[in-house]
């Protein structure tokens, strides 16, 4: 179910792209994206997460299909839940 911050057509882009995450963002999404901004990753905390940091992994990563539609969908989420 969307979230008041959250916008219904991310949400369910965000579903989608949940059911086959990136190697090593299983614990940054949900970090990223979550709803309480209290306890919600700040982008500082992201960019420090290795797998934002290791830019060989990321390099890796991004022969992945679909990686730039997954983090311009991340990208949107954390700026409609801020």
């Amino acid at each position: 179910m969307p979230t008041p911050s959250i916008p219904p057509p991310l949400y369910q882009e965000l579903q989608v792209h949940a059911r086959h995450p990136v190697p090593g963002t299983r614990d940054l999404i949900p970090a990223m994206l979550c709803v309480d901004p209290n306890q919600r990753m700040t982008v500082e905390q992201a960019l420090q997460h290795p797998w934002l940091k290791d830019v060989e992994s990321v390099n890796r990563n991004l022969v992945y299909r679909g990686m730039a539609a997954r983090q311009q969908v991340a990208l949107a989420a954390i700026g409609a839940s801020s």
